[in-house]
């Protein structure tokens, strides 16, 4: 197995083990740690009232000296076993823990908003440094112009006639001045709120951000877009052979698709060079990678790696919203050069096969291995469980292809 004449690769949500209500903000997630931190020190009161001021796991005196340790230590954890008082401290402790844990997420939350928020504002920067250069470029180009006219008007003057047309209106009065200075206005008022904006999550307005969350019950786990809605869960990225063989599978934190092209490539790489040694094949390559829209970007379409299919538009459509009726001009842009491509017959039959090809093995994932919400948590855990979901899936394939003696040569 592992026909390589295509390669279809696509990324599937997968819920974690962990609830959306349990997933919070940076303020909520500070509230959580006050309220343990509250708690413990509530139930510490309680306890030193009950028993003292002693912590619960001093150790007893038969035990401070170490020749008669060894002697009473079966008897103290037999004895520990229905000692009442055995969790004096640790209903405390798991809640400290806890908010620790809390306060770490919401630190992690804040670096995170701060990144964002800094990256958002230098976007804005840089749209309104551009706008304002456009605009004193367009003054420029109308001033010049009126200026040329003045010129004619006076040389006609002096000759005693009148130059045709309309009379030239003032610069700042010119449509194109006007339109440019709107977009600056508009993008200095977009800065502005921006930088009113207050860092508690909510605009002026009142409406809420759209802060970063995380949840305490599966760190590792993300706000995940779906087309049902969204999920706590994890974005798993497949590999699959034109014989339906799962050749990579990965578990990634990212809630898009555009940033794991070139990372999918280098597994498919690694899992082709496999097949050479396991075949002692050395001539096996990939001949094109297909991939939907959601991995369309300048930079995924000029990648090195193998040859590649990507959609420029939804799946109905993959040339996306405007296709090209005649081959590119040499000066085109790599979005337009696949635009082309894929509208060709050779480009649209080839492409048809992506769905076909790792649709149905997402379907197997989540239906026949039950893979629609992994049963551990955190990121090394989830990896776990996706790559046992694949080889599972790639032994039955293999059976259920070759027959059931081919697992014992595989």
């Amino acid at each position: 197995m592992g026909g390589l004449g295509h390669v279809a690769v696509d990324g599937t949500k997968i819920a974690a083990n962990a609830s959306m209500q349990a997933m919070t903000d940076e303020d909520g997630l500070r509230r959580i740690a006050c309220r343990l931190v509250e708690q413990a020190a509530a139930d510490d009161a309680v306890e030193d009232e009950l028993f003292g001021d002693a912590r619960g796991d001093e150790l007893p005196e038969a035990l401070q000296d170490p020749a008669r340790r060894r002697a009473l230590l079966d008897e103290l954890i037999e004895r520990a076993e229905t000692d009442p008082n055995r969790d004096r401290g640790g209903k405390r402790r798991r809640a400290v823990d806890k908010a620790d844990r809390a306060l770490a997420l919401a630190d992690e939350l804040a670096a995170v908003r701060d990144t964002t928020r800094r990256a958002a504002r230098q976007r804005l920067q840089d749209e309104l440094d551009a706008a304002r250069h456009s605009a004193a470029h367009i003054r420029a180009a109308v001033q010049q112009k009126a200026d040329e006219r003045a010129t004619q008007h006076a040389a006609a003057a002096a000759e005693g006639r009148r130059l045709p047309g309309a009379k030239p209106v003032p610069v700042d009065e010119h449509s194109h001045v006007r339109r440019a200075q709107t977009r600056v206005e508009a993008v200095e008022a977009e800065l502005a709120a921006f930088e009113a904006t207050p860092h508690t999550g909510k605009t002026n307005s009142g409406k809420k951000n759209n802060n970063p969350v995380r949840c305490l019950t599966d760190p590792d786990c993300r706000l995940m877009p779906t087309r049902t809605g969204f999920i706590a869960g994890l974005n798993t990225q497949l590999a699959v052979a034109a014989d339906y063989l799962i050749l990579a599978v990965e578990v990634v934190q990212d809630t898009g698709d555009v940033n794991q092209l070139e990372p999918m490539h280098d597994k498919i790489d690694d899992a082709v060079q496999t097949l050479r040694d396991a075949t002692a094949n050395p001539d096996l390559a990939v001949g094109t990678t297909l991939f939907d829209a959601g991995y369309n970007s300048h930079d995924n379409l000029t990648a090195p790696g193998p040859d590649r299919l990507i959609a420029q538009g939804k799946t109905h459509q993959p040339t996306g919203p405007t296709p090209p009726t005649q081959p590119p001009h040499p000066n085109a842009t790599a979005r337009e050069h696949m635009a082309w491509r894929l509208s060709t017959p050779e480009g649209k039959t080839l492409y048809r096969k992506r769905g076909a090809t790792v649709e149905p093995v997402n379907a197997h994932l989540k239906d026949r291995r039950g893979l629609r919400r992994f049963s551990r948590r955190g990121l090394t855990a989830a990896k776990a469980e996706a790559h046992l979901a694949a080889a599972v899936t790639n032994l039955l394939r293999l059976a259920t292809t070759h027959g059931p003696t081919a697992l014992t040569t595989a």
